[in-house]
């Protein structure tokens, strides 16, 4: 039974699970919501379907900027939830929390929150914090809300910090994986002489395979490159990684 929000799927079947606080609470406004999931962080999933409906509310929003600057609410939530609710007023709280890096997956909630807050207003501001913020899970939190953007012009940049090696190999090539980046490139990191710069690109590689979209499909340079790279024994890779990207350019 895999849970699904405010739903459970079992055996395909998608099952509504009826919480009566919520149906209620979803009557009301976002600040009814905001209220109860301070009361219960742990049932924060409970509430953003309805949030999710309701128009952007600034009230909702100081109510969690007010939490969380008394320290009655953790950073996690409040970045969540000020993205859901979408008020520009919480938009610098979210900025400060990517900066703060706080754990708990508060700082990449808060990068996410960015986007959702500002659109595509919030992508100079995300790419400066991927290039300076001070700690790296700042500028790993910046590379995933780039990344929800979707776009090359993102992948330009995550790349770039992951050549850098300004943020992991594994955070660059897992987000790079999923978005529309230059192949060119990455066919000229695999056939690099630095072993950061092959691990980074063979990274991205596995994460086009395991998705299976159209934009993932290899180019001939690529190909080339990584049919090179697989028939280097010198290169580590894991056996069913080998197996598994040789089927993905068999298939191309």
């Amino acid at each position: 039974m895999i849970a699904t929000d405010n739903r459970y799927q079992s055996r395909g079947i998608i099952v509504t699970f009826v919480n009566p606080i919520i149906n209620s609470l979803h009557k009301d406004n976002s600040v009814e919501l905001v209220r109860y999931a301070l009361h219960d962080p742990a049932k924060f999933k409970l509430v953003d379907p309805a949030l999710a409906q309701h128009a952007p509310d600034p009230a909702a929003a100081n109510l969690l900027i007010a939490a969380f600057e008394a320290g009655t609410a953790p950073a996690w939530l409040v970045a969540y939830l000020l993205g859901r609710i979408g008020a520009d007023c919480g938009y610098a709280t979210v900025r400060a929390i990517v900066l703060a890096a706080l754990g708990q997956l508060a700082e990449s909630y808060a990068a996410v929150a960015m986007v959702r807050i500002r659109g595509a207003q919030a992508f100079a501001d995300l790419a400066e914090l991927l290039n300076t913020a001070p700690q790296r899970a700042s500028r790993e939190a910046a590379a995933n809300g780039l990344a929800e953007f979707g776009s090359a012009e993102a992948a330009e940049y995550i790349l770039a910090a992951g050549r850098a090696q300004t943020i992991r190999l594994n955070i660059a090539g897992g987000l790079l994986g999923r978005l529309p980046c230059n192949q060119a490139q990455i066919a000229e990191l695999l056939t690099s002489d630095q072993a950061a710069h092959v691990r980074l690109a063979l990274i991205v590689v596995k994460a086009m395979a395991l998705n299976h979209v159209s934009d993932s499909r290899p180019e001939q340079a690529l190909i080339a490159a990584l049919e090179q790279t697989l028939a280097n024994p010198a290169i580590a890779m894991a056996p069913q990684t080998r197996r598994n990207l040789t089927r993905w350019i068999i298939r191309a």
